[in-house]
């Protein structure tokens, strides 16, 4: 990840991800399944069977080149507010869940103000628009803070949502 400054109100960003994913998966079998008697076979049957199987894969890639730009609308003792966007490139593959498959546009509001040069508290709100499936965007939001402990370490606790904007879910009947 790469983030410049082109002035003190804006800066720009670049970030490719390095993935690695991996997946691993073994099944047993037993033919018939003692847990029906009635398909029991007489011993030595030569249709009775017990197998291991096993698959295993991995992949290290290149994920979703994302570029974002941020810019500070308004300063003021209490707050700062600024305005984000974010667009994401699938770049990665998602067949091996490196990428989403799709480019999407994320504009955010970012709202926070650092208190005493140790205590930053946060709110962002942003829609994550998948441009080819309007109905899997999102509408993201993260809350908390980050308090500079000792220089230069930062502890950082932020609750992260999402609701998705093309579900809609049937009422339930009592």
């Amino acid at each position: 990840s790469l983030t410049y400054g082109l002035s003190p109100d804006i800066d720009v960003n670049i970030t490719v991800p390095l993935l690695r994913t991996s997946l691993g998966v073994t099944a047993l079998t037993r033919v018939p399944d003692p847990r029906l008697p009635q398909f029991t076979l007489p011993p030595g049957n030569p249709n009775a069977q017990r197998s291991k199987r096993s698959l295993s894969d991995d992949a290290v890639a290149v994920g979703d080149l994302l570029l974002r730009t941020k810019y500070m609308l308004w300063r003021s003792a209490l707050v700062d507010v600024a305005a984000g966007l974010a667009l994401s490139l699938p770049t990665g593959d998602d067949e091996d869940l490196q990428g989403t498959g799709a480019t999407r546009v994320q504009p955010a509001l970012i709202v926070s103000r650092v208190f005493a040069d140790r205590v930053e508290p946060l709110l962002n709100l942003g829609v994550d628009f998948d441009t080819e499936d309007v109905d899997r965007s999102v509408v993201r939001w993260a809350v908390g803070a980050t308090w500079q402990a000792l220089e230069p370490f930062s502890v950082s606790l932020v609750f992260l949502g999402r609701q998705e904007l093309g579900r809609q879910t049937e009422p339930i009947a009592v």
